[in-house]
Formats: structure tokens, sequence, C-alpha cells
């Protein structure tokens, strides 16, 4: 998306705040906490908190590698050379809780859809990953009147 707003072919987008974000004005939209996700009959569900080394060869169904949090897993386990175990990959949200929720393997998730989605218990994952989103615009572009009254309508509820 950023690469897509500096190149002009689009006009607004949400990107996360990870890294430099040269070029773009931002207005941040969330600070979200990601979790590891599992069913109720898992054998984490009733933790509070797991270290990501306990991802290691742990069943895991996942969003694509072009995903913010799929991205923010992978450079996690890097760092703690963790591999889990990836039964499955997709972007498509209701089936990765349905593959949670039927035991299928553990996934990462921001912790409002943890709260929100019913047979699913975040766990805080040890060292502590957040995910920020900001629409994004490129600087000193202008932008149309129904993208800047978006914007505007942000600004103020911001304040």
């Amino acid at each position: 998306i950023e690469s897509m707003l500096l190149q002009d072919e689009v006009e607004l987008g949400v990107i996360s705040l990870q890294g430099s974000h040269d070029g773009l004005e931002v207005i941040p939209l969330i600070k979200e906490q990601i979790v590891l996700c599992v069913g109720k009959n898992h054998e984490f569900n009733q933790k509070k908190r797991i270290h990501i080394n306990t991802l290691n060869q742990l069943p895991m169904v996942l969003y694509q590698q072009d995903y913010f949090i799929r991205q923010m897993l992978d450079q996690a386990c890097t760092e703690h050379s963790v591999l889990p175990d990836i039964r499955m990959q997709t972007n498509f949200l209701p089936l990765l809780t349905r593959m949670v929720k039927n035991g299928m393997g553990a996934s990462v998730g921001l912790q409002i859809m943890a709260e929100q989605e019913q047979g699913i218990n975040g766990i805080t994952l040890m060292p502590k990953m957040e995910l920020q989103m900001a629409v994004a615009w490129k600087k000193g572009k202008r932008i149309s009147k129904a993208n800047q009254a978006f914007v505007d309508w942000l600004l103020e509820r911001k304040d």
C-alpha cells in the first residue's frame, strides 16, 4: 500500500506504522496487541502468557506472508530461532477462526478479535507484539474532496 501511495496509484490507504514512512502523511488509527489465538480445547487455553519460544514446532494456521501480523510473527520467530509447524496459510479471517476453533492449530491475531470471537482465547505473547495502523496519503498531494472529508473527520475524532 505504501508504494502504491508513493507512486500515485492510490490516494488513501491503511498502513502499518512499523518502520519509516518518508513521503507520507499519517493519522494513527489503532494500536493493538498481537496475541496467540487458541480454541477452547487447546492445551494452552488456560494460559495467560506464553513465550514465543513455545511456538517452536507448534501446529499453526496463519495469515499469508504478505500480511502485517504474519510479518511481525515471522520477524519474532527469526529473532528467537523459532520454527512453527505451519499447517495452512490464508488471509481469509473466517477460515482462520474456524480452523483455530476446530483445533487444526493456533494462530496469531489482534487482541480485539480474540475478545470478540466466541470460542477463541487470546494469550499474550512474550515479548509483547503490537500492531499500529494508520491512514496515509502522499505528502504534498491534494486528495479528492471525499477523501479529504474522511481525513478531516478522522482528525476531529483524534483530538
